[in-house]
């Protein structure tokens, strides 16, 4: 068995104790004695080599960021035609949406700062609607972020939050923003 191999029998709930010199130089080199710089040198060749493969799973996995991503390398140095396919493709992705996910309204945000960064280096004007439409969603997110939060201390601890929910800092602000959008 390689260390790839191992890692990846245990992905994605690799913990520590998984990955130790020891267990690594066992899985490498058998009952042979290791290098211990070259056990950690295979080590961190081998973690960076996973944290761009986890990259890389998650890039490949959610079509609206990678599409974004894409979309801002294309905003500094991609063909204009390409640039406008990408925007239609990612309204088209918009459009097929059903569930905002966590990253919905921080990936709008930069479709739309993309958009606007264009417009201004590109056509020289200015962008209104791209601008408040960025600034909307960022303000969308940040609320979503604050309630997923708050939603967290409440179900670690049910009985601290209902004693203290007024003295949390960003309770206010969400609390302002629900009944301004109800």
């Amino acid at each position: 068995m390689t260390l790839t191999d191992y890692l990846y029998s245990l992905y994605p709930r690799i913990k520590e104790s998984n990955v130790t010199r020891q267990k690594v130089s066992l899985i490498v080199y058998g009952q042979r004695k290791a290098n211990e710089s070259k056990v950690r040198k295979l080590m961190s060749d081998t973690f960076k080599l996973f944290e761009n493969f986890v990259l890389q799973s998650q890039i490949e996995n959610d079509v609206y960021q990678r599409s974004i991503l894409l979309l801002n390398s294309l905003n500094k140095e991609g063909p204009e035609k390409i640039f406008q396919r990408q925007i239609r493709n990612i309204k088209a992705i918009e459009s097929k949406i059903k569930l905002k996910d966590k990253n919905y309204y921080i990936n709008k945000h930069e479709f739309h700062r993309s958009l606007m960064l264009h417009n201004f280096n590109f056509n020289h004007q200015n962008d209104d609607i791209n601008l408040k439409s960025m600034v909307e969603n960022l303000d969308h997110h940040f609320i979503i972020t604050k309630l997923w939060s708050i939603l967290n201390i409440i179900f670690a601890d049910e009985e601290y939050m209902t004693a203290h929910i007024n003295q949390i800092s960003f309770y206010d602000g969400i609390m302002t923003y629900l009944k301004n959008n109800e």
